[in-house]
């Protein structure tokens, strides 16, 4: 069965569903967890509970209800009598009353500070008059109802009145105990006074009609709509500024009707023809040229002899104030929705800027940040293109790292280029007027509006996001710059974060004289070629080397040129190697290579090579003649020479000591 919202449900004991959903499948459709859609589901209701402008409860009243069973099994019939003869049960029923849960809205409307105050308040909120509405509400639980709805008193815990709108209703799979209830209350002070206004108007009109209407008119109507005024009473010009001499030279009603009503106007002539009485509300047109809101009650009374004329008489009543009442209320309502929809799209951004954050603090590299950035730009800002620009080298070009919606128009940016990023600040063409464009937006003809928005980390603009609305979309607002300037700032953060992580890792893994692997990351790659060879039934070769005479070399050059030396040897040993094998410092003066794969023989070889290619290198001093380098090498294989980490490097050592022995500037093979 599908549900509003899109998706839909399979029951367990549907016949083959293993088969059926294993079919969804492969047709794209794939199942979504209940729980994920109920988490999803509380989420949002939290949001809107807590945003909504109007106040509302979530309460218990299962010890009410259960107090009016209980009296129910007493005897008693009527409750509202029962509850008029016993004040001091209605007070306990109040004080049964358990408040669940109340937004931000329902505290402040009451006047509390907080939770608290206002729960502990309610004997002031619910006193005196405001009892009435209180006991249609138990009356509705008494008759078993799960709404209610009407209107009463409150308090504030001030005590200042409030004219109220009360609703609830019973929480599905509550209705038995009334544990759980769902309330909302509105003020409704300002429609009571409007009530009230008009229902005075009312009765003055009443009053006023039983003398007389603002004014009466008698008209001889012709088929085609053409007329002629026998009379009209004197406070017709009064209203409308018209005399009867107007009246008797006006070619058609239509010359005091408003245009929209115009329509209108004919239809009801047509009815009085029929033998109707038409009572309408219309606009009239004043000689000054305003509009009054009149309702008019016409009846035919005769046909003039010898014609087709017919003979009406009808009285207006000036209803301008009732309609404006009526037009401020609707605009009233249209505004508190507006601003309902406002708060859910608000909640929705800040949904998102959360997702956002917390999705950055995850990321690994600046690449997956990237693409979280443009997804998140993609549901924020859909009514516009855009484009994320990076500058990763410190230099005057930022590049194209992320787009969404129509491709950008260059895949570079310069500095100079851009007055965002020129003034390290935020950079917003409107569609009028335009008077700095940057460079590298489209020719101003293409686009409506544009936004620049800086990334910046640590006080260096190291990014940008550019925003931009082609001629059929939506101006660029200060809601978007503002939403982009705080997805900026977290973005920002999470690169620093990222990039402190790689600098971080770096040194925890390099030797910083060489920048070789250090001896740590060495044995944690060892460990893990050699389960990869067990595996897959494969060698591993080691290449321990020692610089032959290093003490004696840091004793004649002194430590600073040697360290010049090592790094040489370093800068040498990375060339050395394949992609896939990695070169380490061991220590002081001993390096060593891990060779996944790599045979004894193949190990031996590059080994030689490396041996004869470090006699380019030297230590130098002004003090001394050059010193060349030479090398001690030991080469351990797995599985022929040792199983375990400790068993290779210890086997590669050996044949290292070996090679000292024979003379140092070979390679010896382990025993």
């Amino acid at each position: 069965m599908i549900n509003e919202i899109g998706f839909f449900q399979l029951p367990e004991e549907l016949p083959d569903r293993t088969k059926l959903i294993d079919d969804l499948l492969q047709l794209g459709i794939h199942p979504i967890s209940k729980d994920a859609i109920l988490a999803d589901s509380e989420n949002y209701y939290q949001e809107l509970f807590n945003h909504a402008p109007i106040s509302i409860w979530e309460e218990d009243f299962s010890q009410v209800k259960t107090k009016l069973d209980k009296i129910r099994s007493d005897g008693v019939t009527d409750l509202m009598n029962f509850c008029d003869h016993n004040p001091s049960f209605v007070k306990e029923l109040i004080d049964s009353i358990r408040v669940i849960s109340i937004n931000q809205t329902g505290i402040t409307f009451y006047g509390a500070d907080n939770r608290e105050q206002l729960i502990s308040g309610l004997s002031l909120v619910l006193h005196d008059d405001s009892l009435d509405l209180f006991k249609l509400q138990l009356q509705a639980i008494w008759e078993n109802q799960i709404t209610f709805s009407n209107d009463g008193i409150n308090y504030t815990i001030d005590g200042d009145r409030l004219d109220v709108n009360v609703r609830w209703r019973v929480f599905p799979g509550y209705e038995q105990t009334y544990s759980r209830i769902l309330l909302a209350i509105q003020d409704i002070s300002i429609q009571q006074e409007i009530r009230q206004a008009l229902k005075f108007s009312e009765e003055r009109y009443q009053a006023v009609t039983e003398i007389t209407s603002d004014f009466a008119y008698a008209i001889s109507l012709s088929p085609s709509g053409k007329y002629e005024i026998e009379w009209v009473t004197d406070s017709f010009a009064l209203l409308t500024g018209y005399t009867f001499e107007d009246l008797k030279k006006a070619s058609s009603i239509d010359s005091f009707t408003h245009p929209d009503d115009r329509t209108m106007l004919k239809a009801a002539v047509k009815k009085i023809f029929q033998g109707q009485t038409v009572t309408l509300e219309m606009r009239f047109i004043t000689k000054t040229g305003n509009t009054r809101w009149i309702q008019v009650i016409t009846q035919p009374v005769k046909k003039m002899s010898n014609s087709h004329k017919l003979l009406i008489v009808g009285a207006a009543q000036d209803i301008t104030e009732r309609k404006f009442a009526e037009i401020t209320l609707l605009e009233t309502q249209e505004q508190l929705q507006m601003r309902i929809r406002e708060l859910e799209k608000r909640s929705l951004e800040i949904n998102l800027l959360t997702t956002m954050t917390n999705n950055l603090q995850l990321c690994h590299s600046t690449s997956e940040a990237n693409q979280i950035a443009a997804e998140t730009a993609n549901q924020l800002f859909p009514d516009f293109s855009g484009s994320l620009f990076l500058n990763s080298a410190k230099s005057q070009v930022f590049q194209l790292e992320a787009s969404w919606g129509h491709p950008p128009a260059v895949l570079t940016i310069l500095q100079e280029d851009c007055w965002a990023l020129r003034r390290a600040a935020p950079f917003h063409v409107h569609s009028e007027p335009r008077t700095l464009v940057c460079a590298h937006s489209r020719p101003i003809t293409e686009f409506n509006s544009s936004l620049c928005m800086p990334i910046i980390q640590q006080g260096d603009v190291t990014g940008l996001f550019y925003l931009e609305s082609s001629q059929s979309q939506p101006d660029i607002d200060q809601s978007a710059l503002r939403i982009l300037m705080a997805m900026s700032e977290q973005f920002g953060l999470a690169l620093t974060n990222i990039h402190l992580r790689e600098s971080l890792s770096e040194q925890a893994l390099h030797d910083p004289l060489t920048n070789l692997y250090n001896r740590y990351y060495m044995e944690e790659f060892l460990e893990k070629e050699l389960h990869r060879a067990r595996r897959s039934n494969k060698t591993v070769s080691v290449i321990m080397i020692d610089m032959d005479h290093f003490r004696d070399l840091n004793a004649l050059f002194g430590h600073p040129n040697v360290d010049i030396t090592l790094a040489e040897v370093g800068d040498l040993l990375v060339h050395s190697i394949r992609a896939g094998d990695i070169a380490c410092r061991y220590g002081g003066d001993e390096f060593l290579l891990i060779l996944p794969e790599a045979t004894i023989e193949v190990a031996r070889e590059r080994a030689e090579q490396m041996c004869i290619s470090v006699h380019s290198l030297s230590v130098q001093s002004e003090a001394r003649p050059p010193q060349p380098i030479s090398f001690s090498v030991g080469i351990a294989s797995y599985p022929d020479h040792g199983q375990t980490v400790t068993e290779l490097l210890r086997a590669a050592d050996a044949a290292v000591f070996s090679a000292k022995d024979r003379g140092r500037d070979r390679v010896e093979i382990a025993s």
